[in-house]
């Protein structure tokens, strides 16, 4: 039987992949509907920069959820390859973190 921080590891980590991907999606949408030479945006706009806020710290979130159950799973440090796979892993969900905290906080005009 499996135990539970590896089954919050890999649900974290699928849906840390799914929110990124509906954040890019949205921002996608987001940047086709405002244009910086349009002064009568669509009001989806505004919503749209909120969603996006909402979804990059939601992953913010599931990012230390996923780092956590990770450090759990390893526990005691003893073997070496678990050690660089679990570093890579985490360093990935940091930087899907960071980089969709500053796309939606600092690229949403």
């Amino acid at each position: 039987m499996t135990d539970f921080p590896s089954i919050a590891f890999q649900s974290s980590l699928s849906s840390e992949a799914i929110l990124f991907g509906v954040f890019g999606f949205l921002y996608s949408v987001f940047g086709m509907y405002s244009s910086a030479a349009d002064p009568d945006r669509p009001p989806v706009v505004k919503n749209l920069r909120v969603l996006c806020r909402v979804i990059a710290l939601f992953i913010l979130i599931n990012a230390c959820l996923t780092i956590y159950s990770l450090a759990l799973l390893l526990g005691n440090f003893s073997n070496l390859a678990n050690v660089i796979l679990g570093a890579g892993l985490g360093a990935t969900m940091i930087a899907i973190a960071f980089i969709s905290i500053i796309w939606s906080f600092w690229h949403l005009d």
